[in-house]
């Protein structure tokens, strides 16, 4: 499995009359992987950092991409345990919070095997180095987490769980493993829920591999405050399968407070910024 693992293309918007077109097609990072791969933004607010998992591995490798393309050398970082053992399909997902400041990694065993139960792994995210490190594992008896999602403060991280009709809301702000899994609040749902994804709108939308998207309107919020509603998107006929879409969080985040802007000179690329701004 994952023989041909990660590979990157090019597309250069430039041409095509806008619509783009492929300069350069899989191009080989790293094999064999799993399919668990993000993207966080670097800390200089530019560059991006594409984060990828050894298949069978606790080995994690960060590559960064710049103006000038994808770098060679890729950062590496061992930590955390090595997920996986009993799933020849290393399936799971990873993603960064919006802040850059942590990544979590889930796993899901084989779909026959429904004895085993998974958990979440948080590890510290230098978005300025690439650095992966100090892995604690979150863990709640009889719970197999299938994908995780930050809320858009970075405070909140949500766990799926594809064999119980259950939501898992932890705050990862309290630093330890034992803090975190103690914060746990359970959010019901009808049916077991597979994909998390933020939307550009700071909702978290849910898949469960039905005609319809469940919402998560409210993510920053503790509990059942948080407001999910089943099913709330049709998706007129269409399945969504057990995926979503991936994006970089953080583009819909840098800024958490209103401002406005005034172009001064577009040619020198002057602007002025009035209002209060967290860059976080």
């Amino acid at each position: 499995k994952f023989v041909n693992s990660y590979n990157y293309t090019v597309v250069n918007m430039n041409l095509a009359n806008g619509d783009g077109a492929v300069t350069i097609k899989n191009v080989p990072l790293y094999a064999p992987g799993t399919e668990r791969l993000t993207a966080a933004r670097h800390a200089n607010g530019s560059d991006v950092w594409v984060i990828t998992n050894d298949y069978s591995s606790n080995v994690f490798r960060a590559w960064l991409v710049s103006c000038s393309g994808v770098l060679p050398d890729a950062v590496v970082s061992t930590s955390g345990a090595v997920l996986n053992q009993y799933d020849a399909f290393n399936s799971g997902s990873m993603k960064v919070s919006p802040d850059g400041k942590l990544l979590c990694q889930t796993h899901f065993p084989d779909i026959e095997n429904t004895d085993l139960q998974t958990f979440i792994q948080l590890f510290d995210f230098d978005n300025l180095t690439g650095v992966i490190s100090n892995a604690r594992a979150i863990d709640v008896a009889g719970s197999s987490y299938y994908s995780a999602e930050f809320s858009p403060d970075s405070k909140l991280l949500y766990g799926a769980k594809a064999k119980v009709a259950e939501i898992d809301q932890f705050e990862v702000t309290l630093g330890s493993g034992p803090a975190i899994i103690a914060s746990r609040i359970g959010i019901p749902t009808a049916l077991n829920i597979y994909a998390l994804q933020t939307g550009p709108d700071k909702k978290i939308y849910l898949n469960r591999g039905t005609s319809s998207l469940s919402v998560i309107s409210n993510p920053n919020t503790k509990g059942v405050a948080c407001n999910f509603e089943q099913d709330k998107i049709d998706l007129a006929g269409r399945k969504g399968n057990l995926g979503l879409p991936s994006v970089i969080n953080d583009l819909y985040f840098n800024f958490h407070s209103d401002f406005t802007y005034q172009v001064l000179d577009s040619c020198q690329g002057i602007i002025q910024f009035e209002g209060s701004t967290n860059l976080g």
